[in-house]
């Protein structure tokens, strides 16, 4: 009989419950940015395209597309054309730092969910 690989994902219960447990919803920032990136995959992994959400109370408030410096003219009008689709605002990754992330972060004290985080 053949070895046969299996990957098994599932959620599990704590035995003991996580210190999150403890807080209620209110007590959470009301306000929440959320964002991701896409790099290129070389030793450089420059910066593609960045997709961020602003959530306050909960409710989806703001969300857009922000591009890297160096992306070609026909991965720009990509960007454009599935912004335009989603409704999404597209802005260079200098005016999403200085106008969405510095404002939010330092000026709204707003809480940051990043995936890679420390990378992006």
């Amino acid at each position: 009989m053949d070895d046969l690989q299996v990957a098994l994902r599932c959620f599990t219960e704590p035995a003991v419950p996580h210190p999150f447990n403890k807080y209620k919803q209110k007590e959470f920032p009301n306000r929440v940015l959320v964002f991701d990136t896409e790099t290129t995959t070389d030793s450089l992994q420059n910066l593609l395209f960045g997709f961020f959400q602003i959530y306050e109370r909960g409710e989806l408030r703001f969300e857009g597309l922000f591009q890297g410096d160096n992306l070609k003219d026909t991965d720009i009008s990509k960007l454009q054309n599935y912004c335009q689709q989603h409704n999404l605002e597209l802005m260079p990754v200098r005016e999403f730092v200085e106008i969405v992330l510095i404002r939010e972060l330092v000026d709204l004290h707003t809480l940051c969910v990043g995936f890679n985080l420390p990378f992006d």
